[in-house]
């Protein structure tokens, strides 16, 4: 008799990664947690509580990746150069620092944090609480469950007359290559753009020619700090901005690639600080469903 190994299904490697997910869950919230602070613009300090480690192996999003502070100065910093978008929605906030910083930071009045874990959400609304007196009471910053690729109801139900969403944020979300899909298919409900088969489905016109360069490729840009005083053109519609404290790896960079490809977004990167890349993903001409 011949012995053949059975090959993992998409859809037995996504059980895996939530059964690990799940996992990881568990202890981050079981963990102590340390209050701790950053220093941001305008002379503010923003307080938060976190998980006192190194981010573990399965699951981190109650640790403090260090992207996130970075990213939030970057957008601090540009704000109008996004048009000056009054709602913002963050996919994955771990511990909601982001959205609090951005809220203490630019004129944006309407924030909506996200996250999938439960003792996350817990968690951002603890650190929502921390710093009310910092944020202010004209600020609407809340908290909403969600997973990637489920409705984001939930979510636009808190700005009706700001959605499609202007800016949608996020920071250290892609940890393996099968939450890609998922992550991307949230960014185009809330920036509502029309999302085309994806890859092998019927419909599909996406297939690149061979040495092509895919739309959504990187095109690594380097920046200066403070921002260049060079007036640049406000983006004109919908963002999605995405931080990285670390490589991603080859294949979750073509799988990136080919998503923002399929959906028209561009594509631009730049490195902010020797532990953050910012990746901005625009809603393309005649893309975004108004």
């Amino acid at each position: 008799m011949c012995y053949r190994p059975c090959l993992p299904s998409d859809e037995d490697i996504l059980r895996s990664v939530s059964a690990m997910e799940e996992l990881g869950f568990f202890f981050d919230t079981a963990q102590s947690k340390a209050t701790q602070s950053v220093d941001v613009l305008g002379g503010k300090t923003v307080s938060y509580r976190s998980i006192d480690d190194t981010p573990g192996h399965v699951i981190s999003g109650q640790y403090l990746w260090p992207a996130s502070v970075h990213v939030a100065k970057y957008l601090g910093e540009r704000w109008n150069e996004f048009g000056n978008p009054s709602a913002v929605v963050e996919l994955g906030a771990g511990t909601g620092l982001l959205s609090i910083i951005l809220a203490a930071t630019t004129s944006a009045t309407k924030f909506v944090a996200t996250d999938h874990d439960p003792g996350s959400v817990l968690l951002i609304e603890e650190n929502i609480e921390l710093n009310q007196s910092i944020v202010g009471t004209d600020k609407s910053l809340v908290v909403e469950a969600l997973g990637w690729g489920e409705s984001v109801a939930p979510v636009t139900r808190h700005f009706p007359a700001e959605f499609p969403a202007r800016m949608v944020v996020g920071s250290d979300l892609i940890y393996c290559e099968e939450v890609i899909e998922p992550l991307f298919a949230t960014v185009a409900a809330l920036l509502g753009v029309a999302a085309p088969a994806a890859p092998g489905e019927e419909g599909d016109t996406t297939s690149a020619t061979a040495g092509s360069e895919p739309q959504g490729s990187i095109a690594e840009v380097p920046i200066a700090s403070p921002p260049p005083t060079a007036p640049t053109a406000p983006i004109p519609s919908g963002a999605f901005v995405l931080a990285f404290s670390f490589d991603i790896g080859e294949a979750s960079e073509a799988r990136v690639a080919a998503c923002a490809a399929r959906l028209g977004l561009e594509r631009r990167s730049v490195r902010v600080h020797d532990k953050c890349r910012v990746d901005t993903f625009t809603v393309g001409t005649g893309r975004r469903i108004d």
